[in-house]
């Protein structure tokens, strides 16, 4: 090239809208990077029972959790020793800011009568691996270099390994409980039951591309229901002539 030869500048490439195309795959990719969103949390007995059998759903602790933590995997201590459930969980509540509702603790959390609970998280959505994750198995990978005490992130390497293990919803089975503060959730819980009550990301992707043939259709806006097959026929013939 000649020394006053102005070379043009590579045209910019497309930038995929596979993100925004597919809003449902979001929350199952965040599992491929957990970054600071997943931790491994031990929750004892009978405060685990009350948990899976939804007579509890809070968990309270003394210490406030940083805003990114949005999911626990739930680790049964001796004599189980394995993680046997996932939660998404709210930021930690103060007492006087959660509702009662009738759940295990709330009260006496709100009065402050729970010494060891100064924080609450509130579970928005509960589901049980269908194949716990052993002490022995976390030990082994790496993942943990003993029972959790406290808490521990989730390693990158670890959510990695267990992108496309499968869950059973437990939280769907009681939804006035849970979409209590989340409108959004009862949709989400249908979509659950909608795969049998449990996914993996083949699930994710097929559901995704009928919410957005759903949205299409419905972005006609039909004046009346006698109208809508007839505008759902008109949209087949015009992708058919294209």
């Amino acid at each position: 090239m000649d020394q006053g030869e102005i070379r043009s500048p590579s045209p910019i490439q497309p930038v995929s809208t596979f993100v925004d195309t597919y809003p449902v795959v979001l929350s199952a990719l965040r599992m491929a990077s957990p970054g600071k969103s997943d931790i491994i949390i031990s929750i004892r007995q009978p405060h685990l029972d009350h948990v899976v059998s939804l007579k509890k759903n809070h968990e309270f602790r003394k210490y406030l959790l940083p805003s990114s933590v949005k999911r626990f995997w739930i680790y049964e201590p001796n004599p189980v020793s394995a993680i046997k459930y996932i939660a998404e969980v709210s930021n930690g509540k103060r007492p006087g800011e959660i509702v009662d509702g009738g759940f295990i603790r709330n009260s006496d959390f709100n009065e402050g009568k729970i010494a060891d609970g100064n924080f609450a998280y509130k579970i928005l959505k509960l589901e049980r691996l269908d194949t716990p994750i052993t002490l022995s198995q976390l030990k082994a990978k790496g993942w943990l270099l003993g029972a959790p005490q406290k808490y521990s992130y989730v390693k990158e390497a670890m959510a990695r390994d267990l992108r496309d293990m499968k869950t059973t919803a437990i939280s769907a089975h009681s939804l006035p409980i849970w979409s209590e503060d989340n409108p959004e959730h009862e949709r989400k819980e249908s979509t659950l039951r909608a795969t049998g009550g449990s996914f993996n990301l083949k699930n994710i992707f097929e559901l995704a591309e009928i919410k957005i043939d759903i949205r299409s259709f419905l972005s006609d806006k039909p004046k009346s229901p006698g109208n809508r097959s007839a505008t759902l026929s008109g949209r087949v013939r015009k992708e058919r002539k294209k």
